[in-house]
């Protein structure tokens, strides 16, 4: 359902900007001919009724986006006393293009606040890790064992 209401999300989003694109057109003309009563661009249904679609979809996602940060976030604040995340600058991350998308999609930035005020609601304990050499060292005898490729 989520992947249909991207798909959706991103039909309309090409509808309105051409729809826009041609009311803009029309109602520059309108001025230039100076016609009386020239309409602007508000008044353009086609172009309001594309973005109302627009926005019912991107809406249907964010909802769906929240629901499910929601439930992972209880469910971790009700299962575990202490809770350790990364620290990740999720803004630096963003700067690399292929990724990009698909990070700001999983909504990191807002699973971590709410992460946050969830555990403090509950009194449970979250820590922040620096993420500086994190993907280097051994979990089980804490030894860098060197950079290691993304697919790892």
């Amino acid at each position: 359902s989520s992947d249909f209401c991207e798909k959706q999300a991103e039909i309309w989003q090409g509808k309105s900007s051409k729809r826009r694109h041609l009311a803009l057109v029309k109602s520059q003309q309108d001025a230039n001919k100076k016609v009386l009563g020239a309409k602007s661009l508000f008044d353009y249904r086609n172009w309001q009724k594309a973005n109302v679609a627009k926005n019912r979809y991107m809406s249907r996602i964010t909802n769906q986006r929240d629901d499910y940060l929601h439930k992972v976030t209880n469910q971790l604040v009700r299962e575990y006393d202490v809770i350790v995340i990364e620290d990740l600058k999720i803004k630096n991350m963003t700067k690399n293009h292929h990724l990009a998308r698909s990070i700001l999609r999983q909504s990191w930035g807002r699973f971590r606040d709410m992460l946050e005020y969830k555990c403090k609601k509950y009194g449970k304990i979250l820590i922040k890790v620096n993420p500086a050499y994190t993907s280097r060292m051994c979990s089980k005898c804490g030894k860098d064992t060197g950079k290691k490729p993304l697919s790892v």
